[in-house]
This record gives structure tokens, sequence and C-alpha cells, in this order.
């Protein structure tokens, strides 16, 4: 047993040097999230920036660990657990410097603050990316999603520019080339 958490420990640095690690925030507009319903099928979600895993080149796992962080500050009963993941399918040279990148996706966010809710949506991320070993991109972010809970139930859409800083993911940037 202690072998294997020897080799567990010995493992993990080398795992957590490939990981890219990053944050993403809302430059205008909102995304999909339990923060609010505003009764016109747009959710205002997270407000704060999430925090990204690139776990390889091309996968972007977004938490909103900021958002639920700051829901359980708060001392309420209210809960918000979201994150988002998108995937490079087209990366292309563009610009001096810059790579264009079309990004699908999905969002899951479960919220509670007036009744418990779920929001499924699928959006994609068009946009810019560049950098060595710190990267960044500016994108546009449509989405569509379902929403059911005690709120609300049906079709929801969402859509908002976001700026992404990231560093140490597989591929580009960091140590990991």
């Amino acid at each position: 047993m202690r072998r294997f958490l020897l080799l567990g420990l010995l493992a993990a640095p080398s795992v957590a040097s490939a990981m890219g690690l990053g944050t993403t925030g809302a430059v205008v507009g909102p995304g999909f999230g339990g923060a609010l319903w505003n009764g016109n099928g747009l959710w205002l979600g997270p407000a704060l920036p999430s925090l990204d895993l690139y776990p390889t080149k091309n996968l972007r796992i977004g938490i909103n660990a900021m958002d639920t962080l700051a829901w359980l500050i708060e001392d309420s009963d209210q809960l918000y657990l979201g994150a988002d993941v998108t995937v490079t399918a087209l990366r292309v040279d563009s610009f001096d410097g810059l790579d264009g990148v079309i990004q699908p996706g999905g969002s899951l966010d479960i919220y509670s603050n007036f009744g418990t809710g779920l929001v499924l949506g699928g959006l994609a991320r068009f946009g810019f990316e560049g950098g060595d070993t710190m990267r960044g991109g500016l994108y546009l972010v449509p989405g569509v999603g379902v929403s059911a809970g005690d709120g609300y139930d049906g079709a929801v859409w969402s859509g908002r520019i976001e700026f992404s800083l990231w560093f140490g993911s597989v591929g580009k940037g960091g140590s990991s080339k």
C-alpha cells in the first residue's frame, strides 16, 4: 500500500507539470448558470472568473469555483456548481502570432437559489489565441440549452465575450512543449 502511495506522489509532479492552468472571465455578457433568471430565456451565469484546467492542448475544463466559493462565503442556503468543457475542433494560423480557433463544448450548472435547478447547454467558442509561455485568448461564445427545475423548465440561451489566460498546457505554453 505504501509503495502505491509513494509511486503516486512521485508521479504527481509530472502529471501536474503537463496540466495547463489558467482563468477565463466574461468581458461582456452572461453565460449559462444559476445566478439569476430574468424571465426571457436568458440565464445570467457565472459572474466571477473560472478556474481552467488544460489537460491537453485542445481540451479546456472551466470550473466555476470562484462563484461556488462566493455563494458559500455568503453563508446562505443557496448553492451554485458549474463547469464548461470545450474542445478545439479547428485551429488555423490567422494573424501574425495568433491562431484562429473554433471550440465546441458543453456546460452543466446546478443551482439552488429559488428552488433547485439544472441547466445543460451547448456552446461554441470562436476566437483567437496567441502567446508562448503564457497563452491568451479572446472569444465570442454563443450557447443554447435546456433548463429543468423548480424555477423554470424550458429552452435557454446565452452569449458572452470571454478573455482567457493560461500557462503550462501540453503542446503550447510552459515547459511541456
